[in-house]
């Protein structure tokens, strides 16, 4: 295994066919969810030069890595940490699926079959779209242009001090890591808010907490806490004038934070089997 890295659609489309053979050959990808949304998003819209929406999908699925691994949608992993899995940051890529199997010399190992997205991949290239797929990527238009970013800026500006001067990103991350240290039912129920959670996730994460003897959330459960403090510098970083509000200057940041609400609503699911999450 070579070292890995984690795959984005605008790296991809800047690769030649053969630079891509290279990837796969030095490289092991890791793909989030969103890269294959977005993907399917561009049968959506018209290819450069005329080309056919089909055409521009199927040369992006021709120059991903075959044997790159599917990572288990974030907000998967923060549900399944906040239900009492321990989530291990290791820099692997978490995969989902597959089963224990023992093999003819009496040795038990983790057996997985190929990838849903890379079947998705195969029948992309031969321009074979699905329905389905054609609704996400409208759906998944549709949901960018109405997503309201003020509003998520505004719930979570008031936490900032008003007496405690933050000059800069770094002033802020340091801040948003001694928020994130207390022990405080407010820093619960803000992230609750944040991640999107439903009612009913929000009510067993709090039960959790107090069960678990109020502990700081970043110690109660480590990998939600870190979705939670990059959605909190975006969102506070515009509060403060840090980051550009405007949408072309934030686009890709603000599709990485709200993919989370996104794909609960509109979500393909191609490899969502709800299995225990595996490190590979």
């Amino acid at each position: 295994m070579g070292p890995s890295v984690i795959l984005d659609k605008s790296a991809l489309e800047a690769l030649s066919v053969d630079e891509s053979v290279w990837l796969e050959a030095l490289l092991d990808a890791n793909i989030v969810p969103v890269f294959y949304v977005e993907v399917l998003a561009d049968l959506e819209k018209q290819g450069r030069q005329g080309q056919a929406p089909e055409a521009v999908v199927a040369r992006l699925a021709e120059k991903t890595p075959s044997n790159a691994y599917p990572n288990v949608h974030h907000r998967q992993m923060l549900l399944a940490e906040l239900g009492g899995r321990r989530i291990d940051m290791t820099r692997r890529p978490v995969i989902s699926g597959g089963d224990v199997r023992r093999a003819a010399d009496g040795k038990v190992g983790f057996h997985v079959d190929e990838f849903p997205e890379q079947t998705a991949l195969w029948r992309w290239q031969r321009h074979d779209f699905d329905a389905v797929e054609r609704l996400v990527a409208n759906q998944w238009r549709d949901e960018l242009a109405t997503q309201n970013l003020n509003e998520m800026v505004d719930l979570v500006k008031v936490i900032l001090p008003a007496d405690r001067k933050i000059s800069d990103l770094q002033q802020l991350k340091a801040f948003i890591d001694e928020f994130c240290e207390r022990g405080d039912r407010k820093v619960i129920s803000l992230a609750a808010d944040v991640l999107g959670l439903s009612d009913k996730d929000a009510r067993a994460l709090r039960k959790r907490w107090e069960k678990d003897l109020k502990r700081p959330l970043d110690r109660f459960a480590p990998y939600t806490t870190h979705v939670f403090k990059v959605d909190l510098l975006f969102y506070l970083g515009i509060a403060r004038g840090f980051i550009s509000p405007d949408a072309l200057a934030t686009s890709q940041i603000w599709r990485t934070c709200t993919t989370c609400r996104s794909l609960r609503r509109s979500r393909l699911e191609m490899g969502s089997t709800g299995a225990p999450f595996r490190s590979s």
